[in-house]
């Protein structure tokens, strides 16, 4: 890649992780992203398993992490909150060097764009990408920023929403919402005590609820909600974040009053919607790649046969 000039769409996680890769391998490596650099704050929480913890610590120093994370064990609980079963990640160690934890998404994107930084790679905010023309060899980028410089490769690191994939492959499989959001926050709660040391993920009687304590004592939460219509996945109303935390007070009234109890606390609740994208016959193309969720997103199937049992 020495001496490569490479544009990379998307500044989430995959994104700035490829571009440091890049830049040691002597790329030169631009990037945007369509978002404004204060709502790269947004979103909740995300699982990091050892073979991800092993390669992010390759790139920075994932010692920050810890300051505000949340253990990788899981304890399984009844409607009623007796633990029923147990996955421990001690194991992990020996086997991996490292265990599974739990941070947060804006966490793990502010450490990367800190490297960046360093190595004197600047993001373009609030900069979308609209046409990619070929000239000769290679490939001309139109954002809403303008016309951006001669480029030998695109990184397509956009998300599951990928302009990127639109522009590579007009033709290609689209992202179907699943009639599910993906709801949860953060939450502060007064006297809040939790010694488990685990997610604590609870099989109600009507639907699916996960919790767990992070090392600042805050209750991260999350739950799938069923919603027929699909909002708009830009923008959440409030009218929306009412009806659903009312209504899972309502699916979890049977169950053990600590889900409640969390639910009730919350004052701001994170929803977006989820959507299934049907596997890609091609990532590439002689001058676009994608990458991350642009290219092959997680299928949410496992979090919609939880929380089918809440409709």
């Amino acid at each position: 890649m020495k001496g490569k000039k490479i544009l990379i769409a998307g500044a989430g996680i995959a994104g700035p992780a490829f571009a440091i890769q890049l830049i040691g391998q002597g790329a030169e490596v631009s990037i945007i992203e369509s978002r404004k650099e204060n709502q790269m704050q947004e979103g909740l929480f995300i699982g990091l398993s050892p073979n991800g913890l092993n390669i992010l610590k390759e790139l920075v120093d994932i010692t920050p992490l810890y300051n505000d994370s949340c253990p990788g064990t899981l304890h399984f609980l009844n409607s009623g909150g007796k633990c029923i079963a147990s996955l421990r990640t001690t194991y992990q160690l020996s086997l991996y060097g490292i265990e599974s934890i739990q941070v947060k998404r804006s966490a793990i994107t502010r450490l990367l764009h800190d490297k960046l930084a360093s190595l004197g790679c600047t993001i373009v905010y609030d900069c979308r990408l609209e046409a990619v023309d070929e000239v000769e060899e290679k490939i001309r980028i139109h954002t809403t920023k303008g016309v951006l410089g001669d480029f030998d490769l695109l990184i397509g690191a956009d998300g599951i929403h990928s302009r990127c994939r639109e522009i590579a492959f007009p033709k290609g499989q689209k992202p179907a919402y699943t009639g599910l959001l993906s709801t949860g926050a953060t939450v502060a709660i007064p006297g809040w005590k939790d010694s488990t040391k685990a997610i604590n993920m609870t099989f109600g009687k009507r639907a699916f609820f996960a919790f767990a304590t992070s090392g600042k004592g805050e209750v991260w939460w999350f739950n799938n909600f069923y919603q027929k219509k699909e909002p708009d996945r830009t923008k959440i109303a409030p009218s929306l974040q009412h009806t659903i935390k009312t209504e899972l007070l309502k699916l979890h009234r049977e169950d053990h009053s600590i889900v409640t109890q969390i639910i009730a606390a919350t004052s701001q609740l994170f929803a977006y919607p989820i959507y299934d994208m049907p596997p890609l016959t091609k990532w590439y193309t002689p001058n676009i790649c994608l990458i991350g969720d642009a290219a092959h997103a997680v299928s949410p199937h496992r979090s919609r046969s939880i929380a089918c049992a809440g409709r």
